[in-house]
């Protein structure tokens, strides 16, 4: 594939300061092959004096499951104690929903889909926050290092991040709806 080729999928057009290519293969025609083909073009092999440590370990694999975990498990907490005060706040709302005839399962799924709601809008935020931090650092990055772009938004992440919101909803919705099921009506109301 031609530099240019490359630069065009990297979104490193305009400038870019790379200068190796990896390549990562078991069959010893490929150094021959890779001279022969890029004019100008040193080739250096996994072996020799002049290795590089190149590892096809799983590392960037366990940063993202690690950063997953982490943001469902504080997303959790954060969710669940903010909805949990909410719910301490608006027991009195509760009671009269009890009082006029409202379910405990009705009430439940009221609080739930307050909880994914509010775990949902939250999503969104961050998606748009993070969206426009990477249009910021880029900015910065070309105006300070002329480098074109550093970092890429996939479209896809907007649904990864409203999947991952809807997920924490879910998982923090327990404790909310069990406070809401402590509210006694005659304590609130009488």
């Amino acid at each position: 594939m031609h530099l240019s080729e490359l630069q065009r999928l990297a979104g490193g057009t305009e400038a870019d300061i790379a200068d190796q290519i990896l390549v990562s293969t078991d069959d010893p025609s490929v150094q021959s092959d890779l001279e022969a083909s890029i004019a100008g073009a040193t080739v250096v092999s996994g072996t020799g004096v002049s290795t590089q440590s190149v590892s096809t370990s799983s590392l960037a694999l366990a940063v993202a499951l690690t950063a997953f975990l982490t943001a469902v498990v504080v997303g959790v907490l954060f969710v669940a104690t903010m909805m949990g005060l909410e719910i301490l706040a608006s027991r009195a709302e509760l009671a009269v929903l009890t009082a006029v005839g409202y379910s405990q399962r009705s009430q439940a799924l009221l609080v739930l889909t307050e909880t994914v709601a509010v775990s949902v809008v939250g999503g969104i935020g961050g998606v748009g926050l993070g969206a426009g931090a990477i249009v910021v650092f880029n900015r910065f990055a070309a105006r300070s290092f002329g480098v074109e772009s550093l970092a890429t938004f996939d479209p896809l992440l907007i649904v990864y991040g409203i999947a991952v919101a809807v997920l924490i909803g879910l998982i923090a919705a327990p404790y909310p709806i069990w406070l809401s099921r402590r509210t006694d009506v005659t304590e609130v109301l009488g």
